[in-house]
This record gives structure tokens, C-alpha cells and sequence, in this order.
């Protein structure tokens, strides 16, 4: 993903270690997304009230909110969300060509994604929905659009795989493949909460799939593009992640643009089937759905604010001790980290519950508390003392005999004396006594 990289890299530039302006970025992007979502849903002839209720319910929806919070998860996500989003607004309508302008941007747009997240493969799916319901080809001509973007498609995934061979115990092929989809059409339609460990199938998931049925029922009997390109949405972003066992709300941000697409489609065509002496009750009626299903998303988003504030509490803990730490470290010497505490602080809001939706915490194991990796850690925190990146140590530093050793105990720091001659050697000794531990070393 050297997108990400790239954002982070131009952000220290400009910000250094103002996290503010990290935060401002992300929040300009997802506005930047919920913009072209209002777009997209004007493009199917919702009105100017009805696209911003969308683009607010997206906006304002604990399942799309982390990359707000989190600069990694935005630089991941919403890039590919902005890139697909873009194409879906600049592709053609019924009685438009591509012109040499509109496809030059979207060949530029398809390529940035090649390198933000390797769900970019999902493009030729979505190049073959935009042309069915906004261009409203055939599905030859369609399907032909997809097969010429699915070649790179298929040369990267082949890649890939075998440069990331063991990347396959990521997925897992059990009955939350099947679960998933109907647990989050439910958590979407704010009839549960999101259980990111172990979704099953209950009363909520039963109405989800109630309401989902209903929807392309609606869809079908219509021939309304718009439903086809929610659901179609919907299902071809969720793909990607459909294999993986778990769901942390990272998954839920690009597949609940399809769900409001679904939904402000279905609102679409119910309108005009009401008698018309009742139209004016139903779009006063579908107006108030829509004003209580964002007020209800801003409730639960005052608890994700209040969960981050919780969250933050524990990473200023890390920072304060590692602070302590950094004037003891000498300048270019390679490090062996070594973690000597089992406590994952994150543990917290499991017995203390959560103020927002049940999140998927993930655990660095080899990182203090388990909450930032050493050399993302000690990057930030020797910023203004020396300004040294620290990288993971290559094979080759193996046989340095210069380095030093840091472990991590509960409430502080510690330097150690190395006992192996040998950075390789003093890694494999604290392996063998159960630690977890990697070398790192530092550049200019």
C-alpha cells in the first residue's frame, strides 16, 4: 500500500508531529466522500434534500466513522472510496461517450488505487455496474467493460499470491461468510449493533433479511437501476472481506454507501406508487425516517468520540513512558525491543463495556500494551532528538555487535545489558525464553 505511505511521509513533511493536521486531512476526506455520494444520488434523480440526508446518514454512521479517527484506516480506505466514488461521477450517463478528458481521469484514478489497497481488484465488478445502471448499457457491452479491466486484475492478484503466498490464513471459509451479510444489512438499518467476533443469525439478522428481500423485490419489480447499483455495491466492496472472520468497522465503511444507495432508491420508487392526494404525507414521512436515523447515528457517534477519548488515554500512557525513555537512547545504534509485560491495556473496554458500538481491537502482540508497533513508537517519540526512522533491522545487520537492548515492564522502559554477542544472536536468546521481541534499527 505505498499510497499510504506516501500520505504519511507528505503529512510528517508538512505537520511533523502536530497530530491535528493529520485529523483535518481525514476529515476533508470523508466530507470529500459523503460530497460524492450526494452526487451519485442525484445522478438517479433524488433531490438536493433527499442527496445530503444520504450523504449525512454515510457521514454521521458509527460503520463509516473510524477513518475519521484513525489517519491509517482513512489513508487505506477512503482513498479507494474516493477513487470509486469519483469514477462513479464522472461515468458516462445514457447519451454520453467517453471523451479523451473523462478517460484520462479515470485511467489516472484506477491507477492511484492499484497502490492504496489491494481491494482495488473489486474496480472491474463496479466498471461493469456503473455501465449497466448509469450508462444503462447491455450486459454484453457491460460484461465486455469488465473483462478488459479484470487483466490487470488478474496479473495482480496472481502476483500477489505469490509474493504474499501465506497471506491465506487471513480468510477463513465458515458460517460467518454466510451470517455476515445479513448481520450487517441489520446493523446498517440500525436494528442491532455490531458484534465484530461472532455474528450469528437472530431476530435482527431474520428482519435484515426481510428488509433486503423487500428492497429487491421493490428493485426488480421497478427495473430500478438505482436498487441494482446499491446492492450490487454493497455486495462486489464486501467481497474482499467476506472470507474474513471477524468484522471491525474499517469493512463496514465502503459497503454502507451501497446500503444508502439501496435505501434512497427504494424511498425513490415507493413515492410514486402512493395515491397522489397522499404523496405529501409520505415525503413527509420518509423525512422524518430519515431525521431520526441520523439523529440516532449522532447519539451513537458521540460514543465512538467518547471510546477514542478512552483510547487516547491509553496511548498517552505509552507516550509518557516511552518520552522517558528517549534521552538514554544513542543515536544510530540498532535496537532489541523486547516486550516484558503481558498487559494489553485495550482489554479495558471489554470488562468496562463500550459508550459506541463493539469494536474488533487489534492487538500488536509484540508491541507495549500491544498498542503501537516499536518503530512507529519510537519514530514519533525521538522527534526534535536526532529525527532517526526506525525501521525492522534486515538480515544483514544480523551480525552487528553494537546495539542496544530495551524492554518494555508495566509502567516504564528499561535498558538491559546484552548478554549475546551478536544482535541476531541476542534476538534468538529472548525468543527462546518466551519474550516477544524484534530488532530494529535506525536511519537519517
Amino acid at each position: 500500500r505505498p499510497a499510504n505511505a506516501w500520505l504519511f511521509a507528505a503529512h510528517d513533511l508538512v505537520f511533523g508531529t502536530w497530530t491535528a493536521g493529520y485529523h483535518l486531512t481525514t476529515l476533508f476526506m470523508h466530507l470529500g466522500c459523503g460530497l460524492l455520494l450526494g452526487v451519485l444520488l442525484m445522478r438517479f434523480g433524488i433531490g438536493r434534500w433527499g442527496a445530503a440526508a444520504g450523504a449525512a446518514f454515510w457521514m454521521l454512521s458509527p460503520y463509516a466513522f473510524e477513518p475519521v479517527l484513525f489517519v491509517n484506516v482513512s489513508y487505506n480506505d477512503l482513498t479507494v472510496l474516493l477513487v470509486w466514488l469519483g469514477l462513479a461521477c464522472l461515468w458516462p450517463g445514457p447519451s454520453e461517450c467517453w471523451n479523451m478528458g473523462r478517460l484520462a481521469a479515470a485511467a489516472a484514478m484506477v491507477a492511484f488505487s492499484v497502490f492504496c489497497k489491494e481491494s482495488w481488484v473489486m474496480v472491474a465488478g463496479l466498471a461493469v455496474l456503473c455501465d449497466l445502471c448509469l450508462r444503462e448499457t447491455n450486459v454484453r457491452r457491460a460484461v465486455r467493460t469488465g473483462v478488459v479491466l479484470a487483466a490487470p486484475v488478474v496479473i495482480y492478484v496472481a502476483a500477489y499470491v505469490l509474493i504474499f503466498s501465506g497471506r491465506g490464513e487471513y480468510y477463513d471459509l465458515g458460517s460467518h461468510v454466510v451470517t455476515k451479510i445479513p448481520h450487517l444489512w441489520a446493523c446498517f438499518s440500525l436494528l442491532g449493533s455490531l458484534e465484530p467476533y461472532q455474528p450469528g443469525i437472530g431476530s435482527e439478522e431474520l428482519l435484515g433479511i426481510v428488509l433486503m428481500v423487500g428492497a429487491a423485490a421493490v428493485g426488480l419489480r421497478a427495473r430500478s437501476r438505482m436498487i441494482l447499483l446499491g446492492f450490487g455495491w454493497f455486495f462486489v466492496t464486501l467481497l474482499p472481506v467476506l472470507a474474513v472472520s471477524w468484522i471491525p468497522t474499517r469493512y463496514t465503511v465502503v459497503p454502507l454507501v451501497g446500503f444508502v444507495v439501496v435505501v434512497a432508491g427504494v424511498f425513490q420508487v415507493l413515492v410514486p406508487w402512493v395515491p397522489a392526494n397522499s404523496r405529501r404525507a409520505a415525503r413527509a414521512s420518509i423525512a422524518a425516517i430519515a431525521v431520526c436515523a441520523v439523529l440516532v447515528n449522532v447519539v451513537w457517534i458521540r460514543g465512538e468520540l467518547t471510546d477514542m477519548w478512552r483510547l487516547t488515554a491509553l496511548y498517552d500512557r505509552l507516550l509518557g513512558e516511552t518520552a522517558e525513555l528517549v534521552p538514554h537512547l544513542d543515536d544510530g545504534l540498532p535496537l532489541v525491543c523486547v516486550r516484558g509485560e503481558r498487559t494489553n491495556l485495550q482489554n479495558r473496554f471489554a470488562v468496562e463495556g463500550y459508550a459506541g458500538i463493539e469494536k474488533y481491537q487489534f492487538a500488536r502482540q509484540s508491541a507495549p500494551y500491544g498498542l503501537a508497533s516499536w518503530p512507529a513508537l519510537l519514530t514519533f517519540a525521538r522527534a526534535g532528538h536526532g529525527d532517526d526512522l526506525y525501521l525492522k533491522a534486515s538480515a544483514a545487520d544480523g551480525s552487528r555487535r553494537d546495539f542496544l537492548v530495551v524492554t518494555h515492564v508495566d509502567g516504564r522502559f528499561e535498558l538491559a545489558e546484552p548478554t549475546a554477542a551478536t544482535l541476531q544472536d541476542e534476538l534468538k536468546l529472548w525468543r527462546q525464553a518466551g519474550f516477544r521481541a524484534r530488532a530494529i534499527i535506525p536511519i537519517r
